[in-house]
């Protein structure tokens, strides 16, 4: 995971994918703040349920194959007033 990559999320994506052709790039600007949130992952060991995005947070829910549940992400870039 990546955090304050400083760029625009489609640039990112296509960056990072051409790294590693076989793995999803996932992004998410974040609403308020500099940069972009950037996740890795094998498709084949994590499914995306959904992703979320505040003020001051980002979220996704995800399917671990390998573990057989669900696993939350949540990255707060600052304390939530709301």
């Amino acid at each position: 995971m990546l955090q304050e990559t400083l760029g625009d999320d489609d640039l990112i994506n296509q960056t990072l994918t051409s790294l590693k052709p076989n793995w999803i790039f996932y992004s998410l600007d974040v609403v308020g703040r500099s940069g972009v949130l950037a996740i890795r992952y094998n498709p084949r060991a994590i499914k995306v349920t959904t992703s979320s995005r505040g003020l001051e947070f980002l979220g996704m829910d995800i399917f671990s194959v390998d573990l057989s549940m669900n696993i939350w992400v949540i990255n707060v870039y600052g304390p939530c007033h709301r």
